[in-house]
């Protein structure tokens, strides 16, 4: 998170105790462009799943390109 606000990004760290699916209906509600979705496996890999809440649409995306990806979505 801290390499995402260093990008000039806004970035919301929300509980993994809550399902999958409150936390994506919270990142709609806030009005969040994106979603990062990290679980135990794409911890071990060193990737998340970026969801475009906006296309909705999801890509495996290697951690430290998230900001360069967002930014050129949002080109």
């Amino acid at each position: 998170s801290q390499h995402l606000r260093g990008s000039n990004l806004r970035v919301e760290m929300l509980s993994p105790d809550r399902g999958l699916r409150a936390l994506l209906r919270r990142a709609d509600k806030i009005g969040a462009r994106f979603a990062a979705i990290i679980g135990d496996d794409e911890l071990a890999r060193g990737v998340v799943q970026l969801r475009d809440l906006k296309a909705s649409s999801q890509t495996e995306v290697r951690r430290e390109e998230i900001a360069a990806v967002i930014e050129r979505t949002r080109a």
